[in-house]
């Protein structure tokens, strides 16, 4: 083999980005899958049908039925989801993107509150909680394939 030329140097280069981004698309695509999948079982230990689980917006609403408040649901998707959108339609810089910012960053402290209720409601502590935020798709998998059993939420409880 000779000398390696300019091409076949950028050639490699990008066959190499092109792999890592390949990879990176797998393992979100697998993580997706484990979400679903998990999240199916979590609906049946709530005692829902699991397709539930797989209906976008809808699932957060059953989810908070069980684990906070269903109507805590609505915030969560109209700050996290529209605030992202809404940050980035708007001029760089503006006071309207600092606005929508903060909205965005609201939408996911609730997010992250959520993820907490659950695995509060599954008797789980703040070790759980952090592992749903870094790799939901495994701990939900934990959850709903685990011997964690539904044990409820103080909130689901004052309601009744």
């Amino acid at each position: 083999m000779g000398e390696l030329s300019v091409d076949m140097l950028s050639g490699i280069m990008v066959g190499g980005i092109l792999a890592v981004f390949a990879f990176g698309q797998i393992v979100s695509f697998v993580m997706a899958v484990l979400e679903i999948i998990g999240g199916w079982k979590v609906f049946n230990k709530f005692g829902e049908p699991g397709w539930k689980a797989i209906i976008p917006f809808y699932n957060y609403y059953v989810e908070y039925k069980y684990t906070w408040k269903p109507v805590m649901a609505l915030p969560v998707i109209i700050l996290g989801i529209g605030g992202g959108i809404a940050m980035q339609c708007v001029a760089e810089g503006s006071a309207l993107q600092m606005i929508f910012s903060l909205a965005f960053l609201v939408g996911w402290v609730l997010s992250l509150v959520g993820f907490h209720k659950l695995s509060k409601a599954f008797g789980k502590g703040i070790g759980f909680t952090i592992g749903m935020v870094l790799l939901p798709g495994i701990f939900r998998i934990i959850l709903g394939f685990g011997k964690a059993q539904y044990v409820g939420n103080s909130s689901v409880t004052e309601q009744k």
